[in-house]
C-alpha cells in the first residue's frame, strides 16, 4: 500500500484573520492580569480521488493547542468529527492534539472542531527553550553592532528590555508583509514587518548578547489595535530566559511581561508555525479548509500594572512659553510599555491645544523612573485664562493634571548652557547652566538639566538683576547619534543644545582564520587577530556558536596587533553560526563578525574506504573524458 503525505505550512501571522470573539469587550488589554476564554478550532478536510484505484485507510490531523505552563492552563471540553484523538508533542515539545480517522471516505467533506477552555495569567511561564539559531533569526554584522550599542550600560532586565524597545521604535507595522516572512537581517535594514518581523528581529538580537530566547505563536486580544476593535487576532511575541527567571516581551506592541490576553499555542526557534495533516492512501489529494478560530472570552480581570503620577512645570504658565510634564512611574518589577501624553484640543480645529514633543513613546525601567516631555503653551487673547487638561497613559492606567495658561508679564529670565559637545558613548558630561533675571523683583527657580532618558533638577535664588550659575553631571547615551540637551526653567523659559555621540573605535578585528567544515567531537582554533590604533588598552572579545559561548578579556598595546585563539568541537551535525564581537573594557562596542562552520558526522571505516572508491572512479572519469574533449 501506498502512503501519501502532504505537509501543510500555517504561517501565524499578525492579524491575518479574526477570530470570532463575544460581546464582552475589554477598554484596556494591557490592564488584564487573568483571562478565561473558550478556544474553539475547527475546518474541513478533503480526500480527492485522483483515479479509480484512489483509496484511503487512514487520515491524521496534527493540530496546535493552548499550552499549559505555570502561566496557562487549559483543557479540552469538545472534541467533534474524529474517530479517536490524542494528545502528542511536535519536536520541540509543544503540545497538539491529533485527530484521527480509520478508513475515510473519498471526496467528501469531512469536518472537525476542537474546543477547549482556558485561564491565563499575567505572569512568568517558567518555560525553558534552547533552540539553535536558524536563518531567519540568524545575526548580520550590523544587528551584532546595533544590538551592542542600545543594551550597553544598563542592567541585564534593563538590558532585554531596552531592546525590545528599540524594535518597536525602528521597525514600522506595514500589513504588506502580512503573509510572508522576512529574516531578521532584511528587518534591520528596511524597518518594516508586522508581528512575525517584529519578533525575528527582537529574537536576533537577544541571541547576540547572550540571551537564550524564543518565539511564541499565539493569539492576543487587540484592544482596537489596527482598527480590529473588540476581536482576537494571530500574533507572535518573544519568551527569553535570565538568571532562571522567564520573561514574556511583546516587541510589536512595546509589552512587557505581556498581558493575560496573550495565549500561548506553541513555543519555536523563529516565526516558522507548521501544522501537519496525513494520510495512509493511495492517488489521493488532501485538501484542508482550517476555519477561523472561535474565542469567547468568558471572565477577565483587571489591574494596571504602573502607577502614574503628573507633575507640571509652571502649574500656571504665560502663553507663549514652555512647560514641563513629568509622569513619576512605579511598577512591581521591570516593564516595557508605551506612554502617551495628550491634552485638551482646540474648539478651533480640533487639534490638541498644547505642542507636546513626541507624546507617545516606549518606556523601559525597574521599580521607579520619570519620564518627561517639554510642551508650548500657545499665545492666547488678552485678559483670557485657558484651563487644559493634560492626561498620561502607561501600563493600563491614566491620571490626569492641570494647566492654566495666562497672559502676563514675563518675569525676564534668560538661559544660558555651556558643555562639551562632542562625546563618546557613557562619557561623563559637565552642563553649567546660567540664568539671568532681568527683573526687579526676586526669583526661586526650579532649574531642570534634560539629556536623553536622564533628567535632574536643582534650586537657585536670583535677585533682581542678578544672575547665578549650576552645574550637572550626566552620561553621554550608549548609542552614537545627535541628542537635545535641554535646560529648563520653571519660570517656562527652555534652551537646548544638540550634542553628538560618536562611537571611539580603536580596537578592530583585522583577520579570521576558521575552518570551513569540521567532522563531530574534532577539535579546531578559531584564531581572530585584532589591531589596536591608539593607546595601549583593554578589552573582550566574545564568540558564539550556535549554543556554544565563550569570551576572552585582552590587554593591547599602543598600536599593536595581537591574535586570540578559541577552541571549538561540533557536537551536532549542521550549519554553525558564529559571530564574534569586539567590546572595549567599558563594554561599548567596538567591531564585529559573523560567518558560518558546516559540522559533519565523521565517517566510518567502511563509509571512509566506499568514499575514497567513489572519489578515485570520479577522478578516473573526469581524466578519461579530458582527453576526449578537445
Amino acid at each position: 500500500m501506498l502512503k501519501s503525505i502532504t505537509f501543510v505550512l500555517v504561517l501565524l501571522t499578525c492579524f491575518v484573520y479574526l477570530p470570532h470573539a463575544s460581546a464582552l469587550l475589554i477598554a484596556d488589554p494591557e490592564n488584564v492580569t487573568y483571562m478565561l476564554a473558550e478556544v474553539t478550532q475547527s475546518g474541513n478536510l478533503k480526500l480527492n480521488s485522483l483515479s479509480v484505484s484512489s483509496l484511503a485507510e487512514e487520515l491524521r490531523l496534527r493540530i496546535y493547542i493552548p499550552q499549559n505552563d505555570s502561566r496557562q492552563k487549559s483543557g479540552i471540553t469538545k472534541v467533534i468529527g474524529p474517530d479517536s484523538y490524542r494528545i502528542g508533542e511536535d519536536e520541540h515539545g509543544n503540545a497538539q492534539i491529533i485527530l484521527e480517522w480509520e478508513n475515510p471516505p473519498l471526496d467528501w467533506n469531512i469536518s472537525y472542531l476542537v474546543e477547549m477552555r482556558v485561564e491565563v495569567e499575567s505572569k512568568s511561564s517558567r518555560a525553558s527553550r534552547d533552540f539553535r539559531v536558524t536563518p531567519l533569526v540568524r545575526p548580520s554584522a550590523k544587528i551584532i553592532e546595533t544590538a551592542y550599542m542600545v543594551a550597553g550600560g544598563q542592567n541585564s532586565v534593563e538590558k532585554m528590555l531596552s531592546v525590545g524597545a528599540w524594535v518597536k521604535e525602528h521597525v514600522k507595522y506595514d500589513m504588506t508583509w502580512e503573509n510572508v516572512t522576512l529574516a531578521a537581517g532584511w528587518v534591520h535594514e528596511h524597518g518594516r514587518g508586522t508581528c512575525d518581523e517584529y519578533s525575528n528581529l527582537y529574537l536576533s538580537m537577544l541571541k547576540v548578547l547572550g540571551y537564550r530566547s524564543w518565539y511564541v505563536a499565539g493569539f492576543a486580544y487587540l484592544g482596537g489595535e489596527k482598527g480590529c476593535s473588540g476581536s482576537f487576532g494571530a500574533h507572535a511575541w518573544v519568551e527569553a530566559e535570565l538568571d532562571g527567571e522567564t520573561y514574556s516581551i511583546d516587541p510589536t506592541w512595546a509589552e512587557s511581561p505581556v498581558d493575560a490576553t496573550h495565549i500561548s499555542m506553541a513555543r519555536l526557534p523563529d516565526s516558522n508555525f507548521t501544522e501537519l495533516v496525513e494520510a495512509k492512501s493511495r492517488d489521493v489529494k488532501i485538501e484542508w479548509e482550517k476555519l477561523e478560530t472561535r474565542i469567547n472570552l468568558l471572565d477577565y480581570r483587571e489591574d494596571p500594572r504602573i502607577d502614574i503620577k503628573l507633575e507640571v512645570v509652571p502649574e500656571t504658565v504665560q502663553s507663549g512659553k514652555n512647560v514641563l510634564v513629568m509622569a513619576d512611574l512605579l511598577a512591581d518589577g521591570c516593564v516595557l510599555s508605551m506612554i502617551n501624553l495628550g491634552s485638551c484640543v482646540s474648539a478651533e480645529d480640533g487639534h490638541p491645544l498644547i505642542d507636546i514633543a513626541q507624546p507617545k513613546k516606549s518606556v523601559v525601567f525597574c521599580g521607579r523612573k520619570t519620564e518627561y516631555w517639554t510642551a508650548a503653551a500657545p499665545g492666547i487673547k488678552a485678559g483670557m485664562m485657558y484651563r487644559c487638561p493634560l492626561s498620561a497613559g502607561a501600563g493600563g492606567a491614566r491620571t490626569g493634571a492641570k494647566l492654566s495658561i495666562s497672559q502676563g508679564i514675563s518675569p525676564g529670565i534668560e538661559l544660558g548652557v555651556s558643555t562639551q559637545k562632542i562625546l563618546v558613548p557613557g562619557q561623563s558630561l559637565l552642563v553649567s547652566v546660567t540664568a539671568k533675571n532681568s527683573g526687579f523683583g526676586n526669583q526661586e527657580l526650579r532649574i531642570f538639566n534634560i539629556l536623553d532618558d536622564q533628567i535632574q533638577e536643582k534650586q537657585i535664588s536670583l535677585a533682581g538683576k542678578g544672575s547665578g550659575s549650576l552645574k550637572f553631571e550626566l552620561t553621554a547615551p550608549q548609542s552614537a547619534g545627535n541628542y537635545t540637551l535641554t535646560a529648563f526653567s520653571s519660570s517656562g523659559d527652555l534652551l537646548t543644545e544638540t550634542i553628538t555621540v560618536i562611537t571611539a573605535r580603536h580596537i578592530k578585528i583585522t583577520e579570521i582564520s576558521i575552518p570551513a567544515k569540521m567532522e563531530l567531537g574534532e577539535s579546531k582554533m578559531i584564531n581572530v587577530t585584532l589591531r589596536n590604533f591608539g593607546e595601549s588598552t583593554q578589552g573582550l572579545l566574545k564568540i558564539q556558536i550556535s549554543g556554544y559561548a565563550d569570551s576572552r578579556a585582552i590587554e593591547m598595546e599602543e598600536n599593536g596587533s595581537k591574535s586570540v585563539g578559541f577552541s571549538y568541537a561540533p557536537s551536532t551535525a549542521g550549519e554553525k553560526v558564529v559571530s564574534i564581537a569586539l567590546l572595549d573594557s567599558l563594554g561599548m562596542y567596538q567591531d564585529a563578525w559573523v560567518g558560518h562552520i558546516e559540522a559533519v558526522r565523521a565517517l566510518s571505516f567502511k563509509e571512509s574506504i566506499a568514499k575514497q572508491i567513489e572519489d578515485f572512479f570520479s577522478w578516473l572519469f573526469e581524466s578519461i573524458r579530458s582527453i576526449f574533449v578537445f
